[in-house]
């Protein structure tokens, strides 16, 4: 009996070195930056249960706002500062062509664009969007410069996971296309078309992403 439990002890003190290094690799942010552009109202909620209230550059609610700036892609675009949470539900009122919605933390960042987007649910893994007829983009930042765009029209439920060093990104109900892009060039590096209910698979390694065929 003792060196069975010598051996799992052995192990589970591999196991806890292992959490130990992955946590000092990979800090949980104390912050997350929530940046929106809406001429409706929005609404957040936290994993916490917390809520934020907002009109234009005004809001309201329990959810601790840190700093707050106006200004950037255009007057009316707005950025909180708010404790960092492991998810963030975000719901739009009307949301126009111009609408933009993002989340972003040490851990990579999320961008919601476009028309008819009515909810979406950010977390670390990735997003999960729900609206009527959207013409909408959806972008994913985490390698440098490099980031991913997918662009569609009309469903009624997007949803993107990233699991370990890939991210899978399905369209339920109508087809899509999904770029890799840069920040430094023009156009689209890599792109393919994927139709309604179909997954598409992305490895995502140091020096880029690419798509697995």
């Amino acid at each position: 009996a003792i060196p069975i439990l010598l051996v799992v002890f052995l192990c589970l003190l591999v196991a806890f070195s292992a959490v130990c290094e992955y946590r000092q690799q990979h800090p949980v942010p104390e912050e997350m930056l929530v940046s929106f552009e809406s001429h409706g109202k929005c609404w957040f909620k936290n994993a916490e249960g917390e809520t934020l209230e907002c009109e234009g550059t005004n809001y309201s609610g329990d959810m601790q706002v840190i700093d707050a700036s106006i200004g950037g892609f255009s007057a009316s675009y707005f950025s909180l500062t708010v404790p960092y949470s492991k998810r963030l539900e975000a719901s739009l009122e009307n949301a126009g062509p111009d609408s933009f919605i993002s989340v972003g933390s040490d851990l990579g960042g999320w961008a919601v664009l476009g028309s008819g987007v009515q909810r979406t649910i950010f977390t670390d893994s990735g997003v999960e969007t729900t609206g009527e007829n959207m013409e909408y983009s959806i972008r994913f930042f985490s390698i440098e410069e490099f980031y991913l765009e997918v662009t569609g029209s009309g469903e009624s439920h997007i949803r993107y996971v990233r699991k370990g060093g890939k991210l899978y990104l399905t369209a339920q109900d109508a087809a899509f296309t999904v770029e890799f892009k840069s920040f430094l060039e023009e156009g689209s590096m890599d792109s393919m078309d994927f139709s309604a209910g179909e997954t598409c698979t992305i490895r995502i390694r140091d020096g880029g992403m690419e798509f697995v065929r």
